[in-house]
């Protein structure tokens, strides 16, 4: 071979592995710039993640509700559903960690018996969310509630009927601090006014 053949192969060689070397830089940069999005958006759902997770562990808190809704009466003696209940109340709730919380609420509503009686209640609740809103679970949301409760009929009985209380509810966040509830629950209630009812609220709650 002679001495330009050699001077050709070096000269060609040369230039493959500058182009290769341009395309391999060209190509890096141009990973760079695809990623560069995707940093970013992952950043910012960390900060979120982060932000929410803050909000959902903080020990204590305490905040306010309201909720309304309409049950069905079953009295003891009958065995019917010949009557029902509706209710509005307003009660405030202590956070103790990011699951339980312990509420007391005042109501007052109708009992719609061939007329309107007035009623008037409390019910002292203990309140458990397995999984606060910041989770991505299925159950993300769901509640259960236990409590005591009492009503009074006005014009039927004029001592209170005691009684428990459970309930069975979904709490969506609307905005930080503000959520909308939504439940199903039943109450037995004992004494001369021996009934169960059966029925669901909705409701809106706040903590701080």
């Amino acid at each position: 071979m002679s001495q330009r053949h050699v001077v050709a192969a070096v000269v060609l060689m040369a230039t493959m592995l500058t182009g290769a070397t341009t395309l391999a830089e060209e190509g890096a940069r141009a990973t760079l710039d695809l990623n560069a999005p995707s940093v970013e958006v992952e950043e910012t759902l960390r900060e979120d993640a982060v932000a929410s997770e803050e909000r959902s562990t903080r020990l204590f808190g305490v905040g306010v509700f309201t909720r309304g809704g309409m049950a069905a009466y079953r009295a003891v003696a009958c065995g019917c559903f010949d009557r029902k209940t509706w209710r509005a109340g307003l009660g405030a709730r202590v956070h103790v960690g990011p699951y339980l919380a312990a509420e007391v609420g005042v109501q007052y509503g109708m009992m719609m018996l061939g007329g309107n009686f007035p009623l008037n209640g409390w019910e002292l609740a203990a309140r458990w969310q397995p999984a606060p809103h910041a989770t991505a679970r299925a159950v993300a949301g769901l509640y259960t509630r236990l409590g005591f409760s009492s009503m009074q009929v006005m014009g039927m009985r004029s001592v209170g009927a005691p009684g428990v209380s459970a309930a069975l509810g979904w709490s969506l966040e609307l905005v930080p601090m503000l959520s909308l509830e939504v439940e199903a629950g039943a109450q037995r209630h004992f004494g001369a006014m021996a009934h169960w009812q059966l029925g669901g609220q909705l409701g809106l709650a706040t903590r701080f």
